[in-house]
């Protein structure tokens, strides 16, 4: 019973020796290549404003904020001093008040990490609101900043 067995398997396993090298060389030649886009479709960057008219910094965090409300579209410019030590910090605007946790119907604007600046656009109904840092790793509001507090800025940086 056992010879059986081992000629069977044995027989199985060349048979796999041959074709799963050969399966594989066929599925990798079958790819299809992957589809590009444009490098313009890729940025998801707002292209630099005409000017600032805010700017500010958050007031428990070291993070300079600058805000540029056009005709069309509000961009917030978020650049953090030093690479912040919280895991996965978003950053999120909502029309109400920080109660202590993330307002209900707050609007992701993007994640926040380095020390590069982040140029995140407001949603078109946005009129001043709150921005808020919420740490996804830790699951708690980090901090928040009223953007109808931020100085008036003529000039640039």
């Amino acid at each position: 019973m056992i010879r059986p067995l081992r000629k069977a398997h044995a027989a199985a396993w060349s048979a796999l020796a041959l074709c799963l090298p050969a399966g594989i060389a066929l599925g990798l030649g079958a790819r299809q290549t992957e589809p590009t886009m444009e490098l313009t479709a890729l940025s998801t960057a707002p292209r630099e404003p005409a000017a600032w008219s805010r700017q500010g910094r958050w007031t428990d965090q070291a993070i300079l904020v600058r805000l540029a409300a056009g005709e069309e579209r509000t961009i917030v410019e978020v650049k953090p001093d030093e690479d912040r030590q919280k895991p996965v910090l978003l950053v999120y605007w909502s029309a109400e008040a920080p109660g202590g946790s993330l307002p209900e119907r707050a609007y992701l604007l993007g994640s926040l990490s380095g020390t590069e600046p982040r140029r995140l656009e407001l949603p078109a109904h946005a009129a001043g609101g709150w921005l808020h840092l919420l740490s996804l790793g830790h699951g708690e509001l980090v901090s928040s900043l009223e953007l109808a507090g931020l100085p008036d800025h003529e000039a640039g940086p």
